[in-house]
């Protein structure tokens, strides 16, 4: 076993920021469990050492070495649109009734889906948690500037909301929630697909959005693609396509919003380097969730409707802005149930005393907007 423990080696792989080798070390085995047993922090500048063992099974990496993480700032979330949000353990989410841990199970559908934030913890009546992926406003190691779903904005926002609805344009339901939003006379910013743009209908749609004052126009990408997992050519193609499918038609989008809100350091940086401002959320309506079998939201698709709530998007919706008194709430307005319920939401928000504004407003998001501080009253 001495002559063995003498001749084992370690492999040493070391990831660049996106995740692939970028150096590969061969270490003796003797180095390394001194390493081990050092109380040594395997993490240097933006680099995570992933270490393989290639000697004796029977000794075992320390487990301090075996799977070195990399730093939160340059994690990339799951492609499948899910994140564990920091500050949420699973086994505190099983104990608060919410089933297992966040990130696994929850089947991502059509849209934008499972992943989105709809309020944090504190304050749930009788029904535990908000999802998770809610935590309050900025990350550790400013992964924010890393996020798709994050708004910069965290809340309170005196009872000011901004309406977002993604993925159209749809020519079927569209003009049903244009005409809901100027009865309220409620502004909303559309986050649409280039791809979705390819009729003179949907193009009218688009030149019917841009003049009125209301409505303001943003780029999901061209075909609802997880950005996250592209290289720069792929990614440059969603965005460009989309912007300039817009300016064709007189638009120049200045929010860029992430389909499922999955992205990466690099992904934001390149969309920042257009000039977009990346636009989250606060509350995700799930109204996705609730289409997929006309009102009721199954927890496989969505775990984080508390039960009572599940046949009631309205009230899940109202639950959320209540406790953040406000905030960008997202909606699509590809979907027939979506259309079919707007009005009502909308009433119930005004009854309760909130008020809607546009995701430019600087007094309620100025944080979004490049401001480090709101002026003025804001006060619906």
């Amino acid at each position: 076993m001495d002559k063995e423990r003498s001749q084992a080696a370690w492999t040493v792989i070391v990831l660049g920021s996106a995740g692939r080798p970028a150096l590969a070390l061969s270490l003796p085995a003797s180095f390394v469990r001194l390493m081990a047993a050092a109380p040594a922090i395997l993490f240097m500048g933006s680099f995570a050492l992933g270490v393989s063992w290639g000697g004796d099974p029977g000794l075992a990496p320390h487990a301090s070495l075996a799977r070195a993480e990399a730093p939160p700032s340059l994690a990339s979330a799951p492609a499948h649109g899910f994140e564990e949000a920091p500050g949420f353990d699973g086994a505190e989410l099983e104990a608060a009734g919410y089933g297992d841990a966040p990130g696994s199970g929850d089947a991502p559908g059509s849209g934008d889906a499972p992943g989105g934030d709809a309020s944090s913890s504190e304050g749930m009546p009788s029904g535990g948690p908000m999802p998770p992926d809610s935590a309050e406003g900025y990350l550790p190691g400013g992964a924010l500037r890393c996020s798709g779903k994050k708004v910069p904005d965290a809340g309170s926002f005196g009872g000011w909301i901004a309406l977002t609805f993604d993925d159209g344009p749809s020519v079927e339901t569209t003009p049903a929630v244009l005409e809901v939003l100027r009865r309220h006379r409620a502004p909303a910013t559309f986050f649409v697909n280039g791809e979705k743009i390819d009729s003179r209908a949907a193009r009218a749609l688009i030149e019917q959005m841009r003049d009125d004052s209301l409505f303001e126009i943003g780029n999901h990408s061209f075909s609802h693609a997880n950005l996250e997992t592209l290289e720069l050519p792929e990614l440059r193609e969603e965005v460009d396509r989309t912007a300039e499918i817009l300016e064709g038609l007189g638009v120049e989008p200045r929010y860029f919003r992430f389909p499922f809100g999955n992205a990466n350091c690099e992904s934001t940086y390149f969309v920042r380097s257009r000039g977009y401002r990346i636009a989250g959320w606060h509350v995700n309506s799930a109204d996705w969730c609730y289409a997929d079998r006309d009102g009721f939201c199954h927890p496989r698709r969505y775990r984080w409707v508390p039960e009572e709530l599940r046949h009631d998007m309205g009230a899940f919706v109202l639950r959320q802005v209540r406790r953040r008194q406000g905030g960008v709430v997202l909606f699509h307005d590809r979907l027939a149930l979506t259309a079919e319920r707007l009005d009502a939401i909308l009433s119930s928000l005004e009854t309760e005393g909130f008020a809607f504004t546009s995701l430019d407003d600087v007094r309620v998001f100025p944080k979004l907007n490049g401001r480090h501080e709101v002026r003025g009253d804001a006060a619906p």
